[in-house]
């Protein structure tokens, strides 16, 4: 497999918001559109599409690459909840699972479902405690499973979620793109939002805004 390299440093990320910051939105946009293409998507998809040398297989015959790329995309719906969402308040403790599941909501429709005989187990919260908090504290999946062999986007096994990886993946790339389209036209006010959380993020503040 060859890799074409693209050179995005730390230092980069600085010249670049020096000569950003006096910039109109579309412009922060297109910055953040490219960044996420290079850092997240692109090196995402190289490993899905050619992934003989990097996975291993268990008993499931599911392929484990599948968990480090999941934690990967669970920590960039987080950030993509705070553009969407902001933090709830100075005086609380952020609540980020309103915001992770909140952006899912919005752009991930297909995935807010719930045990038709348990309103109450519901798929997100399940995305949520056992999937992004499972990868990134645990560095394992709770209480549920992932596996290629499923044909829709989940199924309940008993009160366990099996979700499809391929799925959850294609749908998040699909929600970035309506997100960021989202912003570009302006629709329920975005564009504001994103500069002024945008602009926070850049100078390594927390912004606070309902």
């Amino acid at each position: 497999m060859r890799f074409r390299i693209h050179r995005v440093t730390y230092s980069g990320f600085i010249k670049d918001w020096s000569k950003l910051k006096h910039k109109p939105t579309d412009d922060w946009l297109r910055w953040f559109e490219t960044r996420s293409k290079y850092l997240i998507l692109n090196p995402l998809d190289m490993i899905f599409k050619n992934d003989a040398e990097y996975h291993f297989v268990i008993d499931d015959n599911t392929k484990h690459f599948y968990l480090p790329l999941l934690g990967i995309v669970c920590s960039h719906i987080d950030f993509l909840g705070y553009l969407l969402l902001g933090l709830p308040g100075r005086r609380r403790h952020p609540d980020i699972k309103d915001r992770y599941s909140g952006w899912i909501k919005q752009y991930m429709k297909d995935w807010d479902i719930s045990d038709p005989h348990d309103a109450n187990n519901k798929l997100i919260d399940w995305l949520y405690y056992g999937l992004r908090n499972g990868l990134t504290h645990q560095f394992r999946i709770k209480n549920g499973k992932i596996s290629l062999q499923e044909t829709r986007l989940a199924k309940l096994e008993g009160k366990t979620w099996i979700v499809n990886p391929d799925k959850f993946y294609d749908d998040f790339k699909n929600g970035v793109a309506n997100f960021i389209s989202d912003i570009r036209h302006d629709r329920n006010h975005l564009k504001a939002r994103f500069r002024e959380r945008f602009r926070a993020f850049m100078v390594g503040e927390l912004l606070y805004i309902p």
